[in-house]
């Protein structure tokens, strides 16, 4: 059987004939069906509510997540609106080298301070300290001091 359709036969002589069913399983059959009537009209109610909703002008935000939104309008798209595959981006940054996220040279102006708390210096302050001996004067004078606590 299966389940009570044939193919020669029309639904509603198909329902008139009895399924013979497992007698332990009858049970979890009748609750799954009700389960089943209970989600069919969940979704009925939800579909009506939506039409309604349109019908007034109010409908659902056209997004849920703000942030995932954002990230979405970032990213570079191809023709038709769709999102790029990574060769494509390969050679959609070579063609527009402006906009590469891995090209240091995009974040020389960058506003945007160092994260993690760290000081934000250029590569040109460092090497123009001079500050190598000064560095070690001053590691020097901390072992001192450490040796002359132990000492004390």
């Amino acid at each position: 059987e299966n389940g009570g359709i044939s193919a020669g036969i029309p639904p509603a002589q198909a329902q008139a004939r009895p399924t013979f069913v497992n007698a332990k399983q009858y049970r979890r059959i009748l609750k799954r069906r009700e389960a089943r009537a209970r989600l069919v009209e969940y979704y009925r109610q939800k579909k009506a509510a939506q039409a309604e909703a349109e019908a007034k002008g109010t409908s659902r935000k056209p997004y849920l997540h703000e942030s995932r939104h954002r990230h979405a309008m970032k990213r570079p798209r191809g023709p038709g609106g769709r999102f790029l595959t990574k060769a494509e981006l390969v050679d959609y940054y070579k063609k527009h080298p402006e906009q590469d996220p891995s090209n240091p040279e995009n974040y020389k102006n960058d506003p945007v301070p160092a994260t993690n708390g760290e000081a934000s210096v250029s590569l040109q302050q460092v090497t123009d300290s001079g500050g190598d001996e000064e560095d070690a004067e001053v590691g020097n004078n901390s072992k001192r001091q450490k040796q002359e606590d132990l000492e004390a």
